[in-house]
């Protein structure tokens, strides 16, 4: 059984410490750094799905 190494009160750990901004610059950065992940022959083919008229 692996026991947990944070569960360790006597532990030394390093974390990462990054700037800090507002709550609101948050989404802001996700906008500009998350682009679309999707491949894009799948964004071309749902684009045409959605200007093909649906099947009766």
């Amino acid at each position: 059984m692996t026991t947990n190494p944070f569960d360790d009160d006597s532990g030394t750990f390093y974390a990462p410490v990054d700037s800090e901004g507002t709550r609101s610059s948050c989404p802001e950065h996700n906008e500009r750094q998350w682009t679309d992940m999707r491949p894009q022959s799948l964004i071309r083919r749902m684009e045409r799905d959605a200007r093909a008229p649906a099947p009766r």
